[in-house]
């Protein structure tokens, strides 16, 4: 699911109003967040929620693991660090490295009249990079002292799949995002004009700025078009897309 696709606009009114009516039910609201998170990434391809909570749940038993009223020897402190940034890093190589190094291997490999190495052919799963290292943020804060173990399930997974930096980030740090999970929250009327106008503003830059100029970026870049003066109309056009679609998409999540 993207901010400026039509299945949003549905999910977020429903999400919205179903948060705030649990305002004063601070696990519920948490556990929405958790299913809404859910609901916001599976929608493109259910299959990689696996993923998602596959890290997820490596970190959260790392971060009990690593929690200082254990006791564990430092040895076995630094083997539960070491197991959970092998699984973390090991997927994320495989969905998202492994094709392209080993494609690019190959290439080397014919050349010499070897053969090569099978591909995955996987698609890459949106945002594994982001609540990947979002992950691994908490565990090595809990391990160098910085963070608390977060003993709630529910709310380390709102932490890691918290919908509107899934797409976009950005990499929020445990003190920071868990804080504001563990105490109540409250809408009051100058947040909501301030996000008002952050939806507005980020919806007119992503879809008629960065949507209008990306349809004369794909124009000049054309196969026939030969004019040269085109492809610096079409760079410079191609620069306010990318500007305004990363800055639309970030004022959207805040």
């Amino acid at each position: 699911m993207i901010f400026d696709g039509k299945p949003f606009f549905v999910f977020f009114p429903v999400f919205f109003l179903l948060y705030h009516s649990l305002r004063e039910h601070l696990r519920l609201q948490n556990l929405l967040v958790v299913l809404g998170s859910f609901v916001f990434y599976g929608w493109w391809d259910v299959r990689f929620l696996a993923l998602l909570v596959t890290t997820a749940g490596t970190d959260y038993v790392a971060g009990l693991l690593l929690d200082p009223r254990r006791n564990l020897s430092p040895r076995r402190r630094q083997l539960v660090l070491v197991c959970s940034l092998t699984i973390n890093v090991g997927l994320l190589a495989a969905f998202k490295y492994y094709d392209f190094f080993a494609a690019s291997l190959n290439v080397a490999l014919q050349s010499l009249g070897l053969g090569g190495l099978g591909l995955l052919h996987v698609v890459l799963p949106v945002g594994i990079s982001f609540y990947t290292f979002q992950s691994i943020s908490y565990v090595v804060d809990v391990y160098r002292g910085d963070a608390e173990t977060e003993r709630s399930a529910v709310t380390y997974f709102a932490f890691v799949s918290f919908f509107p930096h899934m797409v976009a980030g950005p990499i929020q740090r445990p003190r920071h995002l868990l804080g504001q999970l563990n105490r109540k929250r409250r809408l009051t009327r100058a947040m909501a004009a301030e996000a008002t106008w952050l939806l507005a503003y980020g919806y007119f830059l992503k879809v008629l700025v960065a949507n209008g100029t990306s349809v004369l970026t794909d124009a000049t870049f054309a196969e026939d078009q030969t004019s040269g003066w085109m492809t610096v109309l079409g760079t410079l056009c191609f620069a306010v897309q990318i500007y305004s679609d990363f800055l639309g998409y970030s004022l959207i999540a805040r």
